[in-house]
């Protein structure tokens, strides 16, 4: 006896018989995961604001981050100085790369954004000028 080959064989049977209600409940049993899942993507954002102070990290960027940023990192150029020390010194040499260039003003532009401070606003000026005149 020969066994079938895959020219030979007939049509490949579904393990069960899909009509026109099986779309149907399929579609069902989709919108419910769907719903679920935003239901319980809703209560854990609600348990995460409710233990996360918004404010706390807020006052943490503008104070411990961005201020420090804004006095240690721009130049009279544009060139943003982005190796410092623990101390927000900046290092004696500094390397420019078109990524620590555009973090940076990324930064600065996020602290105007958030303070409305023409320093900020200034930096963000300077640091972009630099980054189309030197970065092309």
């Amino acid at each position: 006896m020969a066994a079938k080959t895959a020219a030979t064989a007939g049509p490949i049977e579904p393990g069960f018989p899909l009509g026109p209600k099986t779309g149907l409940w399929l579609t069902v049993i989709g919108v419910l995961i769907v719903v679920l899942a935003f239901t319980q993507f809703d209560k854990r954002e609600a348990m995460i604001r409710q233990h996360i102070d918004g404010e706390w990290f807020r006052r943490s960027l503008l104070e411990d981050n961005l201020a420090h940023w804004l006095a240690a990192a721009p130049t009279e150029n544009g060139f943003f100085r982005s190796a410092l020390d623990r101390q927000w010194r900046p290092d004696a040499e500094q390397v420019g790369t078109l990524v620590s260039q555009s973090r940076l003003l990324f930064v600065l532009a996020a602290g105007y954004e958030l303070t409305g401070q023409a320093a900020y606003l200034e930096a963000v000026r300077k640091g972009a000028g630099f980054l189309v005149e030197k970065f092309r």
